[in-house]
């Protein structure tokens, strides 16, 4: 008998110490469960990033609404690792206080720390960024994000290749991590038979171009293309048409595309997700853009979309894991979601691959 209530002690004592890890009570107060949010909400990045925690935040009333994450509140965790702050300290910060599941982004701020995330197997990391192999022989990760080699691979089909002569190929990317990464990417997908193919990197937040035109010129590319987060790419444009290009400019995916004119005898092309184009119309989405507008009063982004996405499909994961981020990789791997940004398809690495299109004249 006293063996008999010993054990039945050990039992209650046990799933206590599982309930307060599950809801890091003396961080966060009792029933709340933490996701953590490390994103560059000041410097360069910081629109997008809040629009991306605008995206969070959304999704946690949403997730909360309907009961939360098995009767714990969702309650996002935000840390800034923007204009000069340290990734690795705000993220650490959070494990310490014992935040199980993060959201990170973007590449400038991650690529650097991929590595060393690979090897925290005590918690569930999603990345909210572009670097081709994010979640390559990682066991702790998914992506619920646009993918650079998505993206990369469709950049790519713009160049025609109708006989043998060479094609004349110039790539020019953003000097970061982000860049780079996605740059190179572009690169291997570009360097095929009879390609002579020339690279180069500008500033962030350059806008005169008129050095790297004159040296274009002396190429004759038939393409010419832009690897950036946006911000450079109208002056990069103008900039090479004022040289007097008549050729293909295609730019990868950027946060916030605006319209502008682009001069006759040049073809433009982007890729663009199916949500930035309006072309996802399910009820999940619709949802998503009805509540996003009257929350915040304005349209969302294709990076809120994302961030909403996140957050609702992570919250699932935690619970079909039973709490236990080691498990929820497997949670993503082969899966497919319908979320606000449109169909998310996961690989048998928790990688995605989204709704994208190259679109252009």
């Amino acid at each position: 008998m006293w063996r008999m209530k010993f054990f039945n002690g050990a039992l209650i004592f046990v799933f206590a110490v599982v309930l307060a890890g599950c809801s890091s009570a003396p961080k966060f107060g009792e029933g709340v469960y933490p996701v953590g949010a490390v994103l560059p909400l000041s410097g360069e990045s910081a629109v997008a990033a809040r629009d991306a925690l605008d995206g969070m935040l959304l999704a946690a009333k949403r997730v909360n609404s309907a009961g939360g994450i098995a009767g714990l509140e969702l309650k996002i965790v935000a840390r800034d690792c923007g204009a000069g702050k340290s990734f690795g300290e705000e993220f650490d910060a959070l494990r310490r206080d014992g935040v199980k599941v993060v959201s990170v982004g973007f590449d400038e701020q991650v690529v650097s720390w991929h590595t060393r995330l690979m090897k925290c197997d005590d918690v569930f990391i999603n990345y909210m960024c572009q670097y081709p192999p994010a979640t390559l022989d990682s066991q702790n990760s998914t992506r619920i994000f646009l993918n650079g080699a998505q993206d990369g691979d469709l950049l790519s089909t713009v160049v025609e290749r109708p006989d043998s002569r060479d094609v004349n190929i110039v790539a020019m990317s953003v000097d970061s991590l982000f860049g780079k990464a996605c740059g190179d990417y572009l690169a291997f997908c570009l360097k095929l038979e009879h390609t002579k193919f020339y690279s180069d990197v500008f500033s962030s937040g350059t806008r005169d171009f008129s050095i790297f035109s004159e040296q274009m010129k002396r190429l004759f590319p038939q393409y010419i293309f832009y690897v950036g987060r946006g911000s450079e790419l109208k002056p990069f444009v103008e900039s090479v048409c004022r040289g007097g290009y008549s050729g293909v400019i295609a730019s990868c995916a950027v946060f916030g595309f605006e319209p502008f004119d682009v001069p006759e005898g040049v073809k433009f092309y982007r890729t663009a997700t199916a949500f930035e184009l309006g072309k996802v119309a399910t009820p999940v989405s619709r949802e998503f853009v009805a509540a996003f507008k009257a929350e915040y009063g304005r349209e969302p982004t294709w990076v809120a979309a994302y961030g909403y996405d996140s957050v609702v499909a992570l919250s699932k994961a935690v619970v079909a894991a039973k709490f236990n981020p080691a498990k929820m990789r497997a949670q993503f791997a082969g899966s497919k979601i319908e979320g606000a940004v449109g169909t998310i398809t996961f690989d048998s690495s928790a990688d995605s691959l989204s709704e994208l299109e190259v679109v252009g004249k």
